[in-house]
């Protein structure tokens, strides 16, 4: 089976939001510190760190975990964004080749959106994109990806 390009860098994107997710579903409000005192501190964004998701959503890309990786997809991700839902065909694509997260780096961020430039290998084949992950609910989940 083969997948273009637009393919494969959309559903890098997808397993780039699971991860975000899976990363950050601990709980940090309402702990105390012992003396009754609340220790939270207000954010301005959303939860979590956007390489792990990224991380979490190769992960399950590799393992074949479908409905991880989906999950991890912005709500309103689309073709247009360059993103959209796994198939069955593509989970089964990459979970017969060997999904490889080789480089992460963060070179955008406000509180609603970051880019991250994520260098992968998939079956042999290296490239690299630019992902933009969006705050959905609290979480980063993968948005777009963003044209070279």
């Amino acid at each position: 089976m083969e997948l273009n390009r637009r393919q494969y860098l959309a559903t890098l994107g997808t397993t780039a939001s699971a991860l975000a997710l899976a990363g950050c579903s601990g709980d940090s409000n309402g702990s105390e510190d012992g003396d009754g005192d609340s220790t939270d501190t207000p954010t301005s964004g959303p939860t979590g760190n956007p390489v792990d998701i990224i991380e979490t959503w190769h992960s399950a890309l590799d393992d074949g975990d479908i409905d991880t990786a989906n999950n991890l997809i912005h709500e309103n991700a689309s073709e247009e964004t360059g993103v959209t839902e796994i198939t069955e065909g593509q989970g089964e694509f990459y979970n017969g080749n060997s999904v490889t997260l080789d480089n992460t780096e963060i070179v955008e961020e406000d509180d609603n959106v970051v880019v991250v430039e994520v260098t992968t290998t998939v079956a042999g084949n290296t490239e690299t994109s630019t992902l933009e992950l969006r705050s959905q609910d609290g979480a980063w989940k993968v948005y777009g990806i963003r044209d070279e």
